[in-house]
């Protein structure tokens, strides 16, 4: 069973992908969030990037909706934290959710260099949560407090996993400061 902190950042993710207001969460709204990645990246339709993050969000969907018995084509806000209490609970590492962070940080990732720099982080949590810079710089700020550089691949997944499961009240106890930007 969830806490009452990982409940909430199941919330405010729910609510990220919800930006109609509909009070529910259907494919539409995970291709919705893939385009406007995609646009703040720049990227076009037919990049290999475009594709690797599309076919991972409609995997994600797929996850979630099975993992719900009473889904349908939508998901309220309860069967969503629902499903995601039950994605996290089984597998963290579930090939659906590595294929949207892998898909995410080549995203971000930018220079290809394996690493996000401050300036990498710092677009990737904006274009991906719509947070303001002054909380994205904050959440690389506490990302990189142990370490002091930039961030790979994996100290990125082991923060959303963190995200996703930590029962931590503060989002940096968390470690979930990417996410936890929203």
């Amino acid at each position: 069973m969830a806490t009452d902190f990982v409940i909430t950042r199941y919330e405010k993710l729910f609510d990220a992908a919800v930006v109609d207001g509909a009070g529910t969460i259907e494919w539409k709204d995970y291709e919705d969030l893939a385009d406007r990645i995609l646009t703040a990246y720049r990227v076009r339709s037919d990049d290999m990037r475009a594709k690797a993050l599309r076919d991972a969000y409609r995997l994600f969907w797929t996850g979630l909706t099975l993992r719900d018995e009473d889904a349908g084509v939508r998901l309220s806000r309860l069967q969503f934290v629902r499903a995601m209490g039950t994605l996290a609970a089984g597998a963290v590492t579930a090939p659906m959710l590595e294929a949207l962070h892998d898909a995410l940080f080549d995203l971000a990732d930018v220079n290809g260099d394996g690493e996000l720099d401050k300036d990498e982080f710092i677009s990737f949590v904006k274009a991906t949560t719509g947070t303001s810079e002054a909380r994205a710089l904050n959440a690389f700020t506490r990302l990189t407090a142990e370490s002091a550089g930039p961030v790979d691949r994996e100290r990125l997944i082991r923060s959303f996993r963190e995200f996703l499961t930590s029962d931590e009240a503060s989002e940096a106890a968390a470690g979930g400061a990417a996410l936890g930007a929203l």
